[in-house]
């Protein structure tokens, strides 16, 4: 976290005495301190307010104390958003200083979010505006003022010395990179998850293959065995190119599971499996776009020179060439659009805290409530996968194979949703719903809320119970 810099950019903001007692930065970040979430909710409503006043002096400073609250939570993508805005107003508004320093915040952040080169264009920028201000004041002659002809050079010293300092410690932290994998796991295997199969007969073997192995996690490759050799024999009969190319993109994710169980690199051969894989696919369809994005991934992982946002961006972007593929299946539609949320809001773990917290599974209790519910309203429902069945923990573990054991925690969260029964050409099965919602059972007047939000379905639930138990003590 940035506090000590940002602390020292705020000092350097000129405030209009007018404006100076509402703003008081200081005791916005002291809120932020106290309660980062409502002082963020806070800071949204004034912002709103500003914005339908033209003439309202607040928003830039409001835009840019947001940034600083979101690097806090830590949102670093909207932090960066919030920073950008500022910078835009503060141009428009004729205060360049303030510009100066939105972009030095934006130059911060973005070392943090692993975006070196983009951070030094936005660290240049900034000194320019600064030597600008400087030879203005100089050719005016306010130079005399002491306190004018230095502060420009503190700002500018300040700026390099702070980005420096982070650059030097982002790219040391990096390093870790080579010993250990950094991204979740749980993002490849939302990737497996969303791969499409079809539903011939021809690719039973294959649906059943994907189907066990999305759900894995790197403390259960001791399953992979029998897999490995059932893929690779059936890879050696395989005559049909889709066939082959799925199988190699199961061998991959297969490698990587054991990257991430045993620390050992196999990302050259988890690279050159997806390339295959590519290789064999209509660059056009919907599976190698999914590739695509799972290479990018690879990539990240391994990056070690402060461009890892990047490859996150380009899998962003690979993602978003897919989504029109899933309109007319919401859950897989709503999958990649969560998967993308959680690639913007990603960002590398600097410290064994924050480390340990990142490197828990995403939670997607939610997403499975939300595949029930629909299921039993359009009669979908996920494919048949292979129950490993619990094995006690004294017994040996030696000659374990696929289907007698599992170490998954029974607490962890359920797999990503695995949309491989939806047909690639017939949208027949898919129907049109429209839910009523009883907005006295959400506590409101009205509601803009979409029901990708599972809070919704939870509170209708809770009320339909409680009418239900109203009702049974009426009759």
């Amino acid at each position: 976290m940035f506090r000590v810099e940002f602390s020292k950019i705020f000092d350097y903001l000129i405030i209009n005495e007018e404006i100076k007692t509402p703003l008081s930065i200081r005791s916005w970040m002291q809120k932020c301190d106290v309660d980062i979430n409502a002082t963020i909710l806070e800071i949204d409503s004034l912002i709103k307010m500003a914005e339908k006043d033209r003439f309202n002096k607040l928003l830039p400073f409001y835009l840019i104390l947001l940034a600083y609250a979101n690097h806090l939570i830590p949102n670093w993508a909207k932090a960066i958003g919030y920073a950008k805005r500022a910078e835009t107003v503060f141009e428009v508004n004729g205060q360049e200083q303030n510009r100066a320093l939105s972009l030095w915040v934006i130059s911060l952040l973005l070392c943090g979010y692993e975006n070196l080169k983009e951070a030094h264009v936005k660290k240049d920028e900034a000194i320019s505006i600064i030597l600008s201000l400087f030879n203005e004041t100089y050719r005016l002659g306010e130079y005399r003022n002491v306190k004018t002809a230095y502060l420009y050079q503190d700002v500018i010293n300040d700026i390099n010395n702070t980005i420096s300092a982070t650059e030097t410690r982002v790219l040391k932290q990096l390093e870790s990179k080579q010993t250990v994998p950094i991204l979740h796991f749980d993002f490849f295997a939302r990737l497996i998850a969303l791969i499409l199969v079809p539903s011939d007969k021809d690719f039973e073997k294959v649906a059943k293959w994907k189907s066990d192995i999305a759900v894995l996690e790197p403390s259960e490759i001791g399953n992979l065995g029998v897999l490995w050799n059932d893929m690779h024999q059936s890879l050696v009969q395989s005559i049909n190119p889709h066939e082959q190319a799925l199988i190699y993109i199961l061998l991959s994710h297969s490698k990587n599971l054991v990257y991430y169980a045993t620390g050992k690199r196999k990302n050259e051969q988890t690279e050159d499996l997806i390339r295959e894989a590519m290789s064999l696919l209509d660059p056009q369809h919907v599976n190698h776009s999914l590739c695509g994005c799972y290479l990018n991934f690879l990539y990240y992982n391994i990056n070690t020179e402060g461009r890892g946002r990047s490859f996150l961006e380009n899998a962003n972007r690979a993602l978003e060439t897919i989504k029109g593929s899933y309109t007319h299946v919401f859950i897989a539609f709503n999958e990649v659009k969560n998967l993308q949320n959680d690639i913007q809001n990603w960002v590398f773990p600097f410290s064994s805290f924050e480390k340990e917290i990142r490197r828990r599974k995403l939670p997607t209790t939610h997403l499975i409530k939300l595949i029930d519910l629909i299921k039993k309203w359009t009669g979908m429902s996920p494919p048949e996968r292979t129950e490993y069945k619990k094995t006690n923990k004294q017994s040996s573990t030696s000659g374990s194979q696929p289907g007698n054991s599992d170490m998954r925690n029974e607490n962890s969260p359920p797999p990503p949703f695995n949309p491989q029964s939806i047909h690639e050409n017939d949208h027949s099965h898919i129907k049109r719903i429209v839910i009523p919602i009883d907005t006295q059972a959400l506590g409101v007047t009205s509601t803009d809320e979409s029901p990708v939000s599972h809070e919704i379905f939870e509170k209708l639930e809770i009320f339909n119970e409680m009418e239900a138990n109203e009702n049974d003590g009426e009759g």
